[in-house]
């Protein structure tokens, strides 16, 4: 019978593993700008990029990841919402990003709530820093 920490040492192992795999299926479909597959084409992996690049505080990546989704996926309102999140922070600006506007265009009923349930719960710190993003960002 193994003890708790030997649990939680497989446990965690197996989860490094599983998420390391997954990682790197993503990055190779949002590299491969000639990729068909529906990982890419949906836009799933590229938006698994931006959010991990954002979740990290590398916004000028999450930025472009943000359009290369848009790019991909002009109808698909989460592209337009990495954008926004990831635009003042990347360049260091006040304004609100233009990106909301096109983001209303997309779905007008786009909100603060819908990026987060869509999202669901991170770490209560990134929670709070994209909830500040997308305020500032002109979305409540």
């Amino acid at each position: 019978v193994a003890t708790t920490e030997e649990m939680i040492d497989l446990v965690s192992f197996y989860v490094l593993e599983r998420q390391i795999g997954i990682a790197e299926l993503l990055a190779c479909e949002f590299l491969d700008d000639c990729s068909s597959s529906p990982l890419k084409q949906s836009g799933y992996a590229i938006l698994s990029i931006a959010m991990a690049y954002f979740e990290m505080g590398r916004y000028s990546e999450a930025l472009e990841a943000g359009r290369k989704l848009v790019a991909l996926r002009p109808a698909y309102v989460w592209g337009y919402g990495y954008v926004a999140m990831s635009e003042p922070r990347s360049v260091g600006s006040t304004k609100r990003a233009p990106a909301v506007s096109e983001a209303r265009r997309v779905e007008p009923r786009v909100s603060q709530e819908m990026f987060q349930r869509g999202v669901g719960v991170s770490r209560p710190e990134i929670d709070a820093r994209r909830n500040a993003a997308l305020r500032q960002a002109g979305l409540e």
